[in-house]
């Protein structure tokens, strides 16, 4: 995100005027938090497969469970059009299609891999399995986050 500026719309609107970016710029880096998020979730079910561990399934379910969780949260601003904010929001608008574009596939893919997690997980130790890796994955979410926002893009970005 352009320093400065907000991960909104109008915010990012405006970052684009006066840094002189098209829009493919947005698009792409929009794009980005989902697909890394899926690359990583599928491919840990993909290692779970060939080896089961345990560990294999904590990463997936890391990484899903948070991006599932926002998009789960945000349906009804995606249903009535009011959402300005999600990746996948973002992405639609700086490339111009319609918001459902990216926010349907991101939604039915997040959903295929907690169900293959599921039926194919940890399957002994389901509940408290996932119980304790969603809270470890949102723990470390914002352990990490406010780590990298407080030393390396310091506390001037987070007035919003």
């Amino acid at each position: 995100m352009p320093k400065g500026y907000l991960w909104t719309f109008e915010g990012l609107d405006s970052a684009s005027a006066h840094l002189g970016v098209p829009n493919r710029v947005f698009v792409i880096g929009a794009l980005a938090g989902p697909i890394a998020t899926f690359l990583i979730a599928y491919g840990g079910l993909l290692l779970n497969r060939w080896k089961p561990n345990l560990t294999f399934c904590a990463i997936v379910f890391a990484a899903i469970g948070l991006r599932t969780l926002g998009l789960t949260l945000n349906m009804p601003r995606f249903l009535d059009g009011s959402i300005d904010t999600s990746d996948e929001a973002i992405a639609a608008h700086f490339g111009g299609v319609p918001l459902s574009t990216f926010y349907w596939p991101s939604l039915v893919l997040a959903y295929s891999c907690i169900f293959l997690l599921i039926k194919f997980g940890a399957q002994k130790n389901r509940l408290s399995f996932y119980l304790s890796a969603f809270v470890g994955g949102a723990a470390g979410y914002l352990i990490v986050d406010t780590l990298v926002n407080l030393f390396i893009l310091k506390p001037e970005v987070w007035v919003r």
